[in-house]
């Protein structure tokens, strides 16, 4: 697997342009883990970025798009830290509102917490629950 930085143009309408050789179809099956954006195009910007981590097969044909560059794990991680977007998240948050309303009301009606209602309720633990937001390839992508 590797990491593609997609670089996303401003079109002549509101829409955002993608390099000619992206196929939408073709990434939603290849991809392993999030699109990680930067967010909007700032206004006044003419481009803004993505990071996907595909096969090696995919990331190599898309590479010869000078749109496209294949960035390994390191510089992915540098990107990652100064992506605006992620900044801007908190250290944890909610995946499984259900969950926790399910915890609580055990909890109200005195009935014990199972081992996995107790990792739900650890953000380091990887039952979806309160969940740390991940801020490098390691823990962002499986």
């Amino acid at each position: 697997m590797k990491y593609i930085l997609v670089t996303i143009r401003r079109g002549t309408n509101p829409r955002m342009k993608y390099p000619a050789i992206y196929n939408a179809h073709e990434i939603d099956e290849a991809k392993q883990g999030p699109m990680i954006r930067e967010g909007r195009i700032p206004r006044g910007e003419p481009t803004s970025k993505c990071l996907i981590k595909v096969s090696d097969a995919l990331a190599d044909r898309y590479g010869a798009d000078p749109d496209i560059e294949i960035v390994n794990e390191a510089k992915a991680d540098v990107w990652l830290a100064q992506n605006p977007q992620l900044a801007e998240r908190p250290q944890e948050e909610v995946l499984s509102p259900e969950r926790l309303t399910a915890i609580l009301a055990k909890t109200e009606a005195g009935i014990a917490l199972s081992q996995e209602d107790l990792d739900a309720l650890d953000p380091n633990s990887p039952v979806r629950g309160i969940n740390k937001v991940g801020r490098t390839c390691a823990e962002i992508f499986p």
